[in-house]
């Protein structure tokens, strides 16, 4: 089952939670159930909510998980997006990618490749130059 409820902020919304929730877990109080949530916060913010109202309105939280749309948005379409043996580039990956980049071969960097700020530079700069189009 899938659903999108559009509520106040605050109370009414919780509240919309709250049922939905229980809705969603029906007889079985350990089903699993995912909340979409705008950000981290606002997931923690309404775990610890939920902390206080399971123990007076059954089913409280057993096996509900918040996540985030950009985390939802990246389990989805991961499967679909990344070739097969490859995994995402993340910032430390790039970092790393940088910096063994510039011990293999450090060019004119030779006097700085080994510094961190030299690789933050280097990739901060690949990063800009993403953006630019192919005449710049």
């Amino acid at each position: 089952m899938h659903r999108l409820v559009l509520s106040a902020f605050g109370c009414p919304a919780r509240a919309a939670l709250e049922a939905l929730v229980a809705e969603a877990k029906g007889d079985d109080p350990l089903a699993p159930v995912t909340v979409v949530v705008p950000s981290n916060y606002a997931g923690l913010s309404l775990r610890r909510h939920g902390a206080r109202f399971g123990a007076e309105h059954a089913p409280g939280l057993v096996n509900v998980r918040f996540l985030a749309l950009n985390r939802v948005a990246e389990l989805l379409g991961a499967p679909f997006l990344a070739e097969p043996d490859r995994v995402p580039l993340t910032p430390e990956a790039r970092f790393e990618a940088a910096r063994v980049a510039l011990a293999e071969d450090p060019g004119v960097f030779a006097p700085v490749a080994g510094h961190p700020s030299t690789i933050r530079a280097l990739v901060g700069a690949f990063r800009d130059l993403r953006l630019a189009d192919g005449d710049a």
